[in-house]
């Protein structure tokens, strides 16, 4: 198995980020499945940003402690990391200094000029392309495939654009390979195995919630920048244009979910998405939609609260405050993606659930997943078709000479019409009402409302997704968790299995309604259990027990703002296991 891992570090404005984009892109195209995980502080200008890029020839989905390759393109970011490379690994630095205490453990340092080679091409600029260069010869790498990824980057952009970076690649490529050739170790070289993949794409967790929201048929959307989600926001504002889709950056949260909802009484599919701050807000419309029963996508990318918090970290202490936003009952499906082909397919499935069921969705991601980069599969021909779903035909409305929007029905789904249709008049209001929408505090109405809004759970769960389930069918350990703590729980069972340890994963794309049977059975199938979540009071742990009245063996929590190692994750196991 070929896994490695690189890491870009530098002054905010050096171009790290872009180096491990383009990076990515690159091995990606030479068949490597990536994860790209960035790390940048919550200022406008300034501090210091990484990215670290996992290559491997089989899917990964989180970072581990040790870096192969480094790309240091200021002195500080070296200093900063340098007990995370290897010994054997390489350096990339722009610094003479071969007598450095590091080139002494075995490392080998690879002098590279960056910002003397920039300027010489004409433009600064370049530093983070002629570093992309180097990085490309310091493991022997086809160039090909770093011109291949900047064309694409920079294609719309022009011509000139292109060929200048490509140019600045060429520079920091040449320099590696005309100084360095002979000093660069031959393992590395073993790393690329240059067999593309055209299925395969690199997305992030915020894209691939967009384009699943697009390819769902999305009509609207509405937001307010907040991190860690904005950039879903620039994702579909960028493809406006070419797909139709209606959207609006608001004044604030409470302005986009209004928006949101007004444009799904009016018949559209609509989504918009916000982080815990910008939820806050949201609440008290939230339950609008319940009570109007109007179909509503909402995505909420956790970061570490409360107030602002962490805003450029990640967190997953945001379950409970979604299960129970907004004030009394209602129904409502909390779904949770593992990575950025579980977050494509579930905000496509998180459209048609709105619309059948007439409730609110909920995707719960968090920054970790909403922001890095993974290996993702498009959706198939198949898999994009979808269904509008819930409304009644103007047929039906025209044979009806008693149209009930909220009729009481056995699954709890009234006929939904839409303004205009003829007989489709009903009153939406946000009292409890009868079911021609008009308001009642008769205590018979009240009892009957609220036992039809809950019957949809009843019948929803058939059609939400199973846990997903990996590693040992009769395991002494079982480790629970939800989100993007998947990979590094994941890769944890493999640890542990390789030390002769059965251990299984329980992944759960769906935190709401729970599938309280599968769960008790697979806590019951396992002689230890434990749940692997980034907060602090342990609230999946806390759920399931609420739900299903199991009793975990332990827990590992995390709330530093940092995901979680696979590493970390199988030494906790390990060590529970050995008291």
């Amino acid at each position: 198995m070929v896994d490695f891992q690189i890491k870009i570090a530098g002054a905010a404005g050096d171009g790290a980020m872009a180096v491990g984009l383009l990076a990515s892109k690159a091995l990606s195209r030479a068949g490597f499945y990536i994860f790209n995980y960035s790390e940048y502080p919550s200022l406008i200008r300034g501090g210091h940003n990484t990215t670290t890029v996992r290559a491997s020839s089989e899917p990964v989905g989180s970072i581990s402690p040790k870096i192969e390759i480094m790309v240091a393109l200021n002195s500080e970011s070296f200093s900063m990391h340098e007990d995370e490379l290897i010994d054997g690994g390489i350096l990339l630095w722009d610094q003479k200094e071969s007598d450095h205490h590091v080139c002494k453990r075995g490392i080998h340092c690879i002098h590279v000029p960056f910002r003397e080679i920039s300027k010489s091409l004409g433009n600064p600029l370049f530093l983070n392309t002629v570093a992309l260069g180097a990085l490309s010869a310091s493991l022997n790498f086809s160039l090909e495939f770093i011109n291949a990824a900047l064309k694409s980057e920079f294609g719309r952009k022009g011509e000139a654009i292109v060929s200048a970076n490509i140019k600045a690649a060429k520079a920091g490529f040449e320099f590696v390979r005309k100084n360095y050739k002979a000093k660069l170790p031959a393992d590395l070289a073993e790393f690329i195995e240059e067999k593309e993949d055209k299925d395969r794409v690199v997305m992030t967790g915020n894209e691939a919630c967009a384009l699943g929201a697009i390819a769902a048929g999305c009509g609207f959307f509405a937001a307010y920048p907040m991190t860690p989600a904005s950039a879903i926001l620039d994702e579909m504002s960028a493809l406006s244009a070419k797909t139709g889709i209606l959207v609006k950056q608001t004044e604030d949260e409470i302005s986009a979910i209004n928006m949101t909802i007004g444009a799904s009484f009016a018949g559209a599919r609509v989504m918009t998405a916000t982080s815990g701050g910008g939820f806050a807000l949201m609440c008290e419309s939230l339950g609008l939609a319940a009570m109007t029963e109007t179909p509503l996508v909402l995505i909420e990318a956790m970061r570490p609260g409360p107030a602002t918090g962490l805003p450029t970290w990640t967190d997953q202490g945001d379950l409970r405050f979604v299960l129970h936003a907004a004030q009394g009952e209602f129904p409502r499906i909390i779904l949770s993606p593992g990575d950025a082909d579980e977050a494509i397919r579930l905000t496509h499935l998180a459209f048609d659930l709105a619309d059948e069921y007439h409730i609110p969705v909920i995707i719960l991601t968090d920054k970790n997943l909403a922001e890095s980069s993974y290996s993702a599969t498009w959706l198939t021909k198949s898999e994009q078709k979808f269904t509008r779903y819930g409304f009644i035909s103007d047929t039906q409305l025209k044979h009806s000479k008693d149209y009930k929007r909220y009729k009481i029905t056995a699954d709890g789904v009234s006929p939904r019409s839409i303004p205009g249709q003829a007989g489709g008049i009903f009153r939406a209001n946000s009292d409890e009402h009868t079911e021609y929408g008009f308001s009642s505090e008769e205590a018979l109405n009240r009892s009957q409302m609220m036992e039809k809004r809950f019957r949809k759970t009843e019948h929803l769960s058939a059609h939400l997704p199973k846990p997903e389930v990996y590693g040992h069918s009769k395991p002494k350990i079982t480790l629970f968790g939800f989100g993007s703590t998947k990979w590094a729980i994941r890769e944890a069972v493999d640890i542990l299995t390789s030390k002769k340890i059965k251990t299984r994963a329980v992944h759960l794309p769906v935190c709401w309604p729970l599938p309280t049977v599968s769960l008790s059975h697979y806590i019951n199938s396992s002689e230890r259990n434990f749940v692997i979540e980034n907060n602090f009071t342990g609230q999946l742990e806390g759920l399931i027990k609420q739900e299903t009245g199991d009793v975990f063996d332990g827990h590992l929590r995390k709330y530093d703002g940092r995901p979680f190692l696979a590493e970390e994750v199988a030494e906790y196991a390990r060590r529970k296991i050995s008291n």
